[in-house]
């Protein structure tokens, strides 16, 4: 029984929630799951000093006790991506953050992402890195208009954020899907229904300034808890093989204004896999013959020697469509810029009124600006249908490698 969800990619909190759970028990099975803990993807200090699984950027740094995301440092954008994809759709994510956030600093209004965000999607460390160096180019030229993605990554991503901020001395937790063609906005994020009240965790005499951040996907939804805070669902069912992903910063309105930053770090991170790894006994075998048995390892030792013969062929046409997919990444890597561009002369028609004024009404964008954004669309559309015509190219170059005995004839 499910109570009260919300169509929307925004998240809307549920009231009931009640699932009967019903267990089978095949012969020749196991039935019991037990969730498996992720090494990969887990982070304990000081055993996880080295962070040799994890693309990691911008200020942060490991310790003997923990993984610093932001040392309080204005302006800069910390990166923790995995660089393994969880290998399932049904696991557990547990984390420990600790948080210095000053109550009077953070009413402040110079502030355009104060906090961090928790990422599980499809974009790989590769990609973060490129979205790093980004980053870097942007903090070290300060053009106005020209800040951060959203909290440090983009808003283009294609899976699920989970989004802590410490605006308006109000801290809170809100989640927002991304499908990877409609992009996610600041005003997504902070005026997103639902969420998680955390005042009480880091303000007032009680406050520890830390939290547990538990979340929960399977195939019927995503549920995240902060014991002792709350919780809230997600009905959005996410496939598996994402990425895990961390990025924390504190950065001003166009680099300008009085600031604190906040002092951010990851103490534990803890990824259990709880999808059923079904083993196979020999109670399904009792009634095979000794000689169907051995026709049946006969068979897959053809098998195994056919997916070696074919892997030896694609290695042999590898090589030649490496070109075409070169080109292919150079005009997606355009047609990315271009949306980028597009996207922040928008946001800057839409934010002006929100950034901090000496007083008066705040300007409404100008018409060229709003000429250069229609143009810029425009081109977004050529560029698309360019890499289009690539990857119908690679794709006609893979048929013909695939039908000729490892030989290609373009």
């Amino acid at each position: 029984l499910f109570c009260s969800t919300s169509a929307s990619h925004m998240i809307s909190a549920s009231n009931c929630f009640a699932v009967l759970w019903v267990a089978v028990s095949l012969p020749g099975r196991l039935s019991a799951v037990t969730p498996q803990r992720l090494a990969q993807h887990s982070l304990s200090f000081p055993e996880s000093l080295a962070l040799n699984d994890w693309f990691v950027s911008g200020p942060a740094m490991s310790t003997e006790s923990e993984l610093v995301l932001n040392p309080g440092k204005l302006d800069d954008v910390s990166m923790a991506w995995s660089r393994f994809p969880i290998p399932s759709n049904d696991f557990e994510v547990k984390v420990d953050i600790a948080a210095s956030v000053d109550e009077e600093d953070s009413m402040g209004g110079f502030l355009e992402y104060d906090g961090l965000a928790i990422w599980y999607v499809h974009e790989n460390s590769d990609e973060a890195s490129r979205i790093d160096s980004r980053n870097h180019k942007r903090a070290k030229k300060k053009k106005p208009g020209k800040g951060f993605d959203l909290f440090g990554f983009k808003g283009l991503y294609d899976g699920l954020g989970i989004f802590l901020f410490f605006d308006a001395g109000s801290p809170m937790i809100t989640a927002v899907e991304g499908n990877g063609n409609k992009r996610v906005l600041r005003e997504d994020v902070l005026g997103s229904p639902g969420g998680i009240g955390l005042y009480n965790a880091f303000h007032g005499d009680k406050a520890k300034g830390e939290i547990t951040i538990k979340i929960r996907i399977d195939p019927y939804g995503v549920r995240i808890e902060v014991p002792g805070f709350g919780d809230m669902k997600v009905p959005v069912g996410l496939d598996g093989g994402g990425h895990l992903g961390f990025t924390a910063l504190s950065a001003r309105w166009d680099w300008e204004g009085e600031a604190t930053a906040r002092r951010v770090s990851l103490k534990r991170l803890e990824v259990l896999n709880h999808e059923a790894e079904q083993e196979e006994t020999h109670t399904a075998d009792v009634g095979l013959k000794d000689e169907e048995l051995d026709e049946d390892d006969d068979y897959h030792e053809k098998e195994k020697e056919d997916a070696e013969e074919n892997a030896e062929e694609a290695e042999g046409s590898k090589d030649e469509g490496t070109q075409e997919i070169v080109e292919e990444d150079q005009y997606t890597d355009m047609e990315l810029e271009a949306e980028m561009e597009a996207d922040e002369l928008l946001r800057g028609s839409k934010t002006a009124g929100a950034k901090p004024s000496n007083g008066g009404a705040p300007a409404l964008a100008p018409a060229q600006l709003r000429a250069d954004v229609a143009a810029l669309r425009t081109s977004i559309g050529q560029l698309t249908e360019e890499v289009k015509e690539l990857r119908t190219g690679v794709e006609a170059h893979e048929a013909v490698t695939d039908n000729i005995d490892g030989k290609s004839e373009l």
